[in-house]
């Protein structure tokens, strides 16, 4: 989601009282879109990160054992 399009819903929600229900569902199903890939995105990027600090500390540990 752009920023553009953040604006727009933002927008769209403070006038929320006065849109027509297709409006609404069109927005809650954009916003769901958007929550449910920025949460699969944050949970395979905390997956790498995780899995980044194991392979790194498994080479910490091999230098430090090779220069003890």
């Amino acid at each position: 989601m752009t920023q553009e399009q953040f604006k727009v819903i933002n927008e769209t929600v403070k006038e929320c009282k006065n849109l027509p229900n297709t409006k609404l569902e069109e927005t809650m199903d954009e916003l769901h879109t958007e929550f449910e890939t920025t949460k699969n995105t944050i949970l395979g990027m905390s997956f790498y990160l995780d899995k980044l600090e194991e392979l790194y500390n498994t080479l910490l540990k091999e230098y430090k054992e090779r220069n003890n």
